[in-house]
């Protein structure tokens, strides 16, 4: 089977590896940004370590939010895997606006 039969038939392992692949290398561009910056950059994926370093929290503490109730953070798995969490930017932000409060209050001043 010559290359161009490959991308038009690919196996589930070949689509589950390249998942993967990019899921690592999701990481490895949140390592990046997280010594580039000292913060982390808006991306359509982040994993529990990214959210670790813009929560300011543990990653223990973020999969403990992913298990409150009555909002939890939506946290995803591949299919198949049950090592790395992952949320899609639009899901976390969603999350995010339930999960806090505006403090502020410009009619204070």
């Amino acid at each position: 089977m010559n290359a161009n039969e490959n991308l038009r038939n690919p196996e589930s392992s070949d689509i589950a590896n390249l998942a993967a692949a990019i899921l690592r290398l999701n990481d490895s561009v949140s390592i990046l940004n997280s010594l580039v910056r000292g913060s982390i950059a808006a991306k359509p994926i982040y994993s529990v370590k990214d959210l670790s370093l813009l929560l300011g929290k543990s990653e223990d503490s973020i999969y403990k939010l992913s298990r409150q109730m009555p909002n939890p953070l939506p946290l995803r798995e591949l299919t198949g895997t049950k090592r790395g969490k992952y949320i899609v930017h639009d899901e976390f932000m969603e999350w995010f606006e339930r999960a806090t409060r505006i403090v502020s209050n410009a009619s204070k001043n």
